[in-house]
């Protein structure tokens, strides 16, 4: 499934990143790469580099793909996933090292 190029561009103002180049640095994908992804001149992209810009980029492969909306695409929250365990929700820090 090809990637939607102006998901692609959003995601990668959302995430800070301004310019293209600097995605093709942080991801270790050419910048020739992210150009053709951004312009949509690529029908089949490889999964992979998909993948890793979507890491870079904090959402999914399948909301770079249009499969799913970003409301959809919100990972579980770190401190929900940590405190699964604790019926009440809560997370409890050590106190401070003075």
């Amino acid at each position: 499934m090809p990637v939607n190029p102006q998901r692609l561009k959003d995601a990668r103002k959302r995430a800070g990143i301004r310019q293209q180049a600097k995605l093709a640095a942080l991801s270790g994908v050419s910048l020739g790469t992210i150009q053709a992804y951004e312009k949509g001149k690529v029908d089949n992209p490889n999964r992979a580099i998909l993948q890793t810009i979507a890491e870079v980029l904090g959402c999914s492969v399948s909301y770079l793909t249009d499969q799913k909306d970003l409301d959809e695409d919100q990972p579980e929250p770190a401190s929900s996933l940590e405190s699964s365990s604790n019926s009440n929700n809560i997370i409890t820090l050590p106190p401070p090292t003075s």
